[in-house]
C-alpha cells in the first residue's frame, strides 16, 4: 500500500481543511471535533471509530509506503498514524512539501519510489520501466 497525505484521523483532516479555509488553529480543531460528533450522532454511526491510525497495524504485514509533506495541514497527527502501522513500513518525509504534493515537487523521485517500493513487494516478474 502506499499513502500520500493519508490522515490519522478524521477531524484532524477537517481541521487542516478549515485553516486552508482560513479559520485560526484553535478554532479549527474543535469545530472538526464537534462536527464528527454531530455527524456520527446524524449517522447513527460512531466516526471517531473509523479513525486510519486506530486499524493501519490491522495492514501489517502488508507493506505500507507513507508519503509525507510536512506542510500538509490535513495531517497534522501524521506521526502517530506511522507508529501505528506495523511493519513493514517505510516512510518518505518531504520537509517542504503540502498535502498530497510529493508527486508534483518531486515527480520523477515519486515515481522512483513508488516503483521501487512494488517491486520489492509486490510478487511479479521484473518489468522494464518503459513498459508502464
Amino acid at each position: 500500500m502506499v499513502t500520500d497525505g493519508g490522515p490519522a484521523r478524521l477531524r484532524t483532516a477537517l481541521a487542516g481543511r478549515g485553516i486552508e479555509l482560513g479559520l485560526p488553529r484553535w478554532l479549527a480543531a474543535p469545530l472538526a471535533w464537534i462536527i464528527v460528533a454531530i455527524t456520527s450522532v446524524r449517522l447513527g454511526v460512531n466516526l471517531f471509530n473509523y479513525e486510519p491510525v486506530r486499524h493501519v497495524g490491522k495492514i501489517a504485514p502488508r507493506p505500507i509506503l507513507f508519503i509525507h509533506g510536512d506542510l500538509d495541514h490535513y495531517c497534522s497527527d501524521f506521526d502517530a498514524l506511522f507508529a501505528a502501522a506495523g511493519t513493514p513500513k517505510e516512510l518518505w518525509r518531504l520537509p517542504d512539501v503540502g498535502h498530497t504534493k510529493a508527486s508534483e515537487v518531486y515527480p520523477e523521485e515519486f515515481l522512483r519510489r513508488v516503483l521501487d517500493f512494488f517491486e520489492r513487494y509486490l510478487p511479479h516478474e521484473p518489468y522494464i520501466r518503459g513498459d508502464c
